[in-house]
């Protein structure tokens, strides 16, 4: 009995101790202090890890697979934001583990500039679709 209350507590400790959020920028990105403001704001608000990788996105993979979050935000700014840059995300969110499914619910954040990014990092109110458009 003493045996598995032992190791109910390490399972529960290390469920505790998982990184529910992380927020991924580029090293240049957070060198920008407005733009720095965009992730410390998505960092307090979901208590997130923070992954900095140095050139390219792919870069933060292993980080990102040990940390394997529930929730990823990658913050770019719109010269980083291009198609390239969303195909790779999509591509490193399903390179965490064996499987070829995606591994984290993600999003990119990014804006006309840093003030609009911060703008929509502290938003904290449900978003209501009100119209759409319908493809044919």
């Amino acid at each position: 009995m003493k045996n598995f209350v032992g190791i109910i507590f390490i399972v529960l400790a290390s469920i505790a101790s998982a990184q529910e959020y992380a927020v991924v920028v580029s090293r240049k990105t957070i060198a920008d202090p407005q733009w720095k403001q965009v992730v410390d704001a998505l960092k307090r608000k979901h208590h997130a890890a923070v992954v900095v990788y140095a050139d390219s996105v792919e870069q933060s993979r292993d980080e990102f697979a040990r940390i394997f979050p529930r929730y990823a935000c990658f913050v770019a700014t719109p010269e980083e934001a291009g198609r390239k840059f969303v195909v790779t995300v999509h591509r490193l969110t399903r390179a965490l583990d064996d499987d070829p499914y995606t591994d984290v619910l993600w999003g990119i954040l990014t804006g006309y500039d840093a003030t609009d990014a911060l703008r929509i990092a502290k938003y904290d109110r449900p978003l209501h679709l009100r119209r759409g458009v319908r493809s044919q």
